[in-house]
């Protein structure tokens, strides 16, 4: 891990006048499963790490530092909350003789003494957790965005008594108008003034929840916003980061575009909500490492959600992490199972999912690295464009009464790649928590200090793994120099024997991972695909080739949803075999929606409505070939 650091500092040296960009992340957590939560023992917890580490190190939970760890009976305890609890931490960080922004944190390394001085760049969380950090009213305030001067909310009836005022479902980012951090200081210190004035009996209530409804901010004295000592150190605003993980999949824009065509399709078309169960049941291959969870995607449709909710409302639950591989799946299904007159009746809502989905993939794109790229900016620019779309499409289906804040957050998340140039999100504080429940002790008096004291003791333990442990998730071979083995992980990426990945336009089937003992490079062995034509806009076909090729692990794309035409496949020169059991799409029949039957093997012309009928299947002819869902 030192020499992590040192790298880093030999291509950004570090000073006091030139410190390091510290991003900082808390989120709540409640243990349990996703159905049956543990509210007794809710938690916040905060990491920190450094940009300039790079995104291989800051893909790795083992980097990122957790200083603070609180039970949620223990906030409620402190006047202020959670946002008083985050200002003394802060407080320490930077402002203290001590803290790494005044007197930095020194190490050796081969006998050379290193310094890291660091700043506040990037404050995230969910929407809740933003609300009781930066003590905002968010959607509940006439104005929901406090980054935005002229963004009224829905429903407001007051963006049209003012030219240049919008409401949250404005289709077009180039008419907000940001606030600056004296704007935002100004307004923290007329509400801090006025809870003055109002405990003095010199203002009435009503006068102030009106201040506190039209500035969105519910600040008080004892709130991080209010303490002008650390507006020397950073800006709330400027370090105001949001997550879009929990704007688009946790409850936000792409759950809500989902379960509106679903509402749609069933009630204007021919679906039935047990037939998408049967769909995702199918025989869909998933990576090894996240089979065991993506196998079960089907209990998002099942008896009991269909019983106690989805047949009431059609609002789909389910974590965000699954909803990455869910979307991709259903939106297959909605272009080829989709009868051709429902496609036709349902082309707007249609267009509002394809939208959503939109905006996932190209923040996906910019994640597996094109954030650090030339090409950041050009991308970025279009995800500005799909999170546009996304709200005018949404509108133009269902109309405004869907709007959310969260679709208007989505519409900041361009920037803030631009701006940062890494796509900075809580999936890894969702998997810290997971390391933070491993740790959990019957132990309730001291709590935060034994969680903490075990979860160091768990990261020292994994830095102290060898390069090969850190490298290999499986048992090894040693053959001459090359150490061979079923599964590796790099840069937070898992691969193992059997995955489908990419390597650029390339793709093929992971057969073993080999590296050589005197080396730090990996490389996966890939029987290599031959790209055959699309199934759909989002989907291809390839053609195993048998041609083995060694690709570097570093350069990998996994992919997270494909399927094989016909059983047999991976072939029997696999160095480790793949269990498999496998069908085509056109097999389900028992599926009550439209799914036309295959093409004949021999290949022959179609001509007419006959070509028609099979455009979608025309590429499932051959038995070996696999579809990749992208």
């Amino acid at each position: 891990m030192r020499a992590v650091y040192v790298r880093a500092l030999q291509i950004r040296p570090c000073t006091r006048e030139t410190p390091w960009s510290m991003l900082m992340c808390f989120d709540a957590f409640n243990p349990g499963s996703f159905h049956n939560v543990e509210q007794a023992r809710k938690m916040m917890n905060l990491a920190f790490n450094f940009l300039e580490l790079g995104p291989a190190a800051l893909q790795q939970t083992q980097t990122w530092l957790i200083p603070m760890s609180l039970r949620q009976t223990v906030i409620d305890t402190v006047e202020g909350g959670w946002s008083a609890c985050l200002r003394q931490y802060l407080r320490l960080h930077f402002l203290h003789p001590m803290s790494i922004q005044i007197s930095g944190v020194s190490f050796t390394h081969d006998g050379t003494r290193y310094t890291i001085y660091a700043k506040l760049r990037c404050l995230l969380s969910d929407g809740e957790g933003l609300q009781q950090g930066l003590e905002l009213v968010a959607y509940n305030g006439i104005r929901p965005c406090v980054r935005c001067c002229n963004v009224l909310m829905k429903g407001s009836g007051l963006a049209h008594r003012r030219r240049g005022f919008v409401e949250i479902g404005c289709a077009d980012h180039k008419l907000f108008v940001e606030a600056t951090p004296a704007d935002f200081n100004n307004e923290v210190d007329q509400i801090v003034t006025a809870r003055e004035e109002f405990a003095r009996g010199d203002r009435s209530k009503a006068s102030l929840d009106l201040l506190v409804k039209g500035m969105g901010l519910k600040v008080t004295a004892a709130g991080l916003p209010a303490d002008k000592d650390l507006r020397g150190a950073f800006s709330c605003l400027e370090v105001l980061h949001e997550d879009w993980m929990h704007g688009c999949l946790q409850d936000g824009t792409m759950t809500g575009a989902l379960s509106c065509l679903l509402e749609a399709w069933h009630s204007k078309g021919t679906l039935k909500l047990d037939a998408v169960e049967i769909f995702l049941k199918g025989d869909w291959c998933f990576p090894h490492t996240r089979r065991h969870l993506m196998v079960q995607l089907w209990r998002v449709f099942g008896y009991k959600a269909r019983s106690s909710y989805l047949e009431l409302s059609h609002h789909v639950k389910c974590q965000a992490s699954t909803l990455l591989g869910l979307y991709k799946l259903l939106r297959h299904m909605v272009e080829v199972a989709m009868d051709p007159d429902t496609a036709a009746l349902l082309q707007k809502e249609r267009a509002a999912f394809f939208a959503a989905c939109k905006v996932v993939d190209i923040i996906l794109v910019l994640k597996r690295g094109h954030a650090q790229q030339p090409t950041c900016v050009r991308i970025t620019r279009s995800l500005d464009k799909a999170a546009d779309q996304q709200i005018s499409k949404h509108v133009d289906a269902y109309g405004d009464q869907c709007i959310r804040s969260k679709h208007h957050r989505t519409q900041h998340i361009g920037p803030q790649i631009r701006a940062l140039g890494f796509v900075f999100d809580a999936f890894v504080i969702e998997r810290i928590h997971h390391e933070i429940e491993e740790t959990f002790c019957p132990n309730t008096k001291a709590f935060e200090t034994t969680v903490l004291r075990n979860v160091c003791a768990q990261k020292v333990a994994e830095l102290n793994k060898t390069d090969a442990q850190r490298t290999f998730t499986s048992k090894t071979t040693l053959q001459g120099v090359v150490r061979v083995g079923a599964g590796a992980q790099h840069e937070g990426m898992h691969v193992h024997a059997g995955d489908v990945v990419f390597m650029g336009s390339e793709a093929g089937c992971v057969l073993a991972i080999a590296k050589n003992e005197f080396s730090s490079f990996v490389y996966a062995v890939v029987d290599a695909f031959s790209y055959i034509g699309d199934v759909t806009p989002t989907s291809k076909r390839w053609l195993p080739t048998g041609e083995i090729e060694l690709w570097g692990l570093h350069r990998l794309e996994q992919v997270i949803v494909f399927f094989h035409v016909a059983c047999g496949w991976p072939r029997a020169s696999c160095l480790w075999s793949c269990k498999v059991s496998c069908s085509p799409l056109w097999s389900c029949k028992v599926l009550p929606i439209h799914v036309p039957p295959p093409l004949p093997q021999t290949h022959k012309p179609l001509k007419g409505t006959e070509k028609q009928n099979h455009k979608a299947e025309a590429w499932y002819a051959d038995d070996d070939a696999v579809v990749v869902l992208q």
